[in-house]
């Protein structure tokens, strides 16, 4: 992860992909504190991710391979927030916990 910006309103993710020359394709998922998927930009900015009412005392980042994240996106849905937070951790390439309140 090159960088993380947070404002008030959304955080901005800055991935490096080292190896999207070999055809690895990422996708970043953010959570907020309590497990909830906070929900990325357009298809013009998909790191991006709007923060509205979200609990960002403390922030997880996972940076996945496409194929893998779209395996498990629609646990997302689901009641149960830690199933999709338990799947992202067994895939993700990379992962990030940011504590925003010091």
């Amino acid at each position: 992860m090159k960088s993380v910006q947070i404002s008030p309103v959304e955080v901005t993710l800055n991935p490096i992909n080292t190896k999207e020359e070999e055809g690895l394709v990422i996708y970043s998922v953010i959570l907020d504190a309590k497990g909830h998927k906070l929900e990325s930009g357009s298809m013009d900015s998909p790191d991006v991710y709007a923060i509205g009412d979200s609990d960002i005392s403390t922030l997880y980042v996972y940076v996945c391979e496409w194929d893998e994240y779209m395996d498990i996106k629609g646990l997302a849905l689901e009641e149960d927030v830690s199933l999709f937070q338990n799947a992202l951790e067994e895939c993700a390439l990379y992962k990030k916990v940011i504590d925003t309140i010091e």
